[in-house]
């Protein structure tokens, strides 16, 4: 299952990477506020359905249980779906406010929708984009929601019928690290995006998976407290090293589960010439001018 995940989140890096010519390579300041505030939507979102899962699972697990396990997984159920699909605060909608608050075109003095945005499916001033992003996933090229995302990581709380108190707590922390790896990895790539939009460092310098920019690449991949560093020592801690315990229905490593969201987030987050990502599009030559 671990395999064939590892496959599919591959495939489609592999989209964004052959993604087509871009519909307009210039970003202006605010199609640049509003794809920041995209990335940060999406890291929050990630943290909210990651946390409404965790909760769920507590309950199944505690004795008496307080809810269903089956409550914890797609198509969710009870105070989990409501915490997830609320139509004014749940995770989903939280989300697309968010990001509508950023992009969406009501008053074009203070908000812009990209071109790459809107040439994914919606309209020209991003109408329906951000529950695209959320939600339903983009076309043009195809790319998968948040949702299915962060739901396709569902193993991670496996269940050996019964898991032990400690293999429980491996699963949370593991949960709560790679939420954290998210937005570790986005917040590197946001300070990338912003120097390279201020034109302190060329255009082109903050493509992932492995970005020209010192300074990023230190961010992500330092051996002591870059992002992949840390999240691998929490798994770590958390999992493997006594007295902690991993599920036996683990078949992966902390190398391996990192790597896995890994290759996810760097799908999302694109950039130049990418028609794909939070970041697809190039600076404008006025922007970099002001």
């Amino acid at each position: 299952m671990v395999k064939s995940l590892g496959l599919a989140l591959l495939a489609g890096a592999m989209c964004v990477s052959t993604a087509g010519a871009v519909h307009d390579p210039d970003i202006t300041a605010l199609e640049y506020k509003c794809q920041t505030t995209q990335s940060k939507a999406g890291v929050k979102f990630t943290g909210c359905k990651a946390k409404c899962v965790s909760k769920c699972i507590a309950g199944a697990r505690k004795v008496p249980p307080l809810n269903p396990e089956a409550d914890c997984f797609p198509p969710f159920g009870g105070a989990t779906l409501t915490c997830i699909a609320d139509p004014l605060k749940g995770c989903e909608a939280k989300g697309i406010a968010a990001i509508n608050k950023g992009c969406l075109v009501i008053d074009p003095l203070k908000t812009d929708c990209p071109e790459c945005y809107s040439a994914r499916g919606g309209g020209a001033d991003c109408s329906g984009h951000a529950e695209d992003v959320i939600v339903d996933g983009l076309s043009n090229p195809n790319a998968a929601s948040l949702e299915s995302q962060v739901d396709a990581f569902g193993f991670i709380f496996c269940n050996d019928n019964p898991n032990t108190a400690a293999e429980d707590k491996c699963q949370q922390s593991l949960a709560k690290s790679l939420v954290k790896f998210v937005g570790c990895k986005n917040k590197c790539y946001t300070k990338c995006e912003g120097a390279m939009h201020k034109g302190t460092i060329p255009v082109g310098s903050c493509s992932p998976p492995l970005p020209s920019d010192a300074a990023t690449q230190t961010c992500l991949f330092d051996p002591i407290k870059g992002c992949e560093a840390k999240a691998i020592a929490a798994c770590d801690k958390a999992c493997t090293t006594p007295p902690a315990d991993a599920p036996e229905c683990y078949g992966f490593t902390c190398s391996s589960i990192v790597a896995l969201v890994e290759t996810a987030i760097d799908g999302n987050i694109g950039t130049g010439s990418s028609n794909t990502g939070n970041y697809c599009g190039s600076p404008s030559g006025a922007f970099l001018a002001d």
